[in-house]
C-alpha cells in the first residue's frame, strides 16, 4: 500500500526522500535542506511562510463553508448551498497544497480543525444567535491547548 502511494508523496521505501520535521513543523527531505516541494520562502527556522498562508486560507474557506451550511437550511437554499460546497472544496484544495509544501499532517490538521471549530463557535455566537456555555468555552481552551502541545511536540524531536 505504501509503495503505491510513493509517487504521490514524493518518496517511499528506498527512494532516499525520507522526511524529517523541522522546529516549525514543516517537513523536509533529509539532506536537501529545502521544504518539501523545494519552493519555500523560509525564515530563520526554515519555515515556509506560504505554508501558513495556505493553511490560513484553508481555515477561512472551511469556516465560510460551515457558516453557509447552517444558512442553507438543510441545503434547501441554493446560494448558501453553493457557497458551502465551494468553501469546502477550496478549503481542501488549500490544505492539500499546504501539506504538499511540507507541513506535517498532524500539525496541519490539528491547527485547521481547532482554529476552524473555534472560529465557527464564535461566529455562531456573534452572527447566528447561538450561545456558548462556560463548559463549551473551556472545551475550546482545551482544544487550543492540545493543538499547542501537538505543535510544540515537533520541537521535542
Amino acid at each position: 500500500m505504501l509503495a503505491a502511494l510513493a509517487p504521490l508523496t514524493g518518496g517511499g521505501p528506498g527512494s532516499g526522500a525520507r522526511r524529517r520535521e523541522t522546529a516549525s513543523g514543516v517537513g523536509r527531505r533529509a539532506g536537501d535542506g529545502q521544504p518539501r516541494g523545494g519552493r519555500g520562502v523560509g525564515d530563520a527556522e526554515g519555515c515556509d511562510v506560504m505554508v501558513w498562508l495556505l493553511l490560513a486560507g484553508a481555515i477561512l474557506c472551511e469556516v465560510s463553508g460551515t457558516i453557509c451550511l447552517r444558512l442553507s437550511e438543510g441545503l434547501t437554499r441554493p446560494l448558501p448551498t453553493v457557497v458551502a460546497v465551494l468553501g469546502y472544496l477550496a478549503s481542501f484544495a488549500l490544505l492539500a497544497r499546504a501539506l504538499h509544501r511540507g507541513l506535517s499532517v498532524a500539525v496541519a490538521y490539528g491547527i485547521w480543525s481547532a482554529v476552524g471549530v473555534s472560529l465557527v463557535a464564535v461566529a455562531g455566537t456573534l452572527f447566528l444567535g447561538e450561545s456558548l456555555s462556560w463548559v463549551q468555552i473551556g472545551g475550546l481552551a482545551l482544544v487550543t491547548a492540545g493543538v499547542a502541545a501537538l505543535r510544540c511536540g515537533t520541537h521535542a524531536r
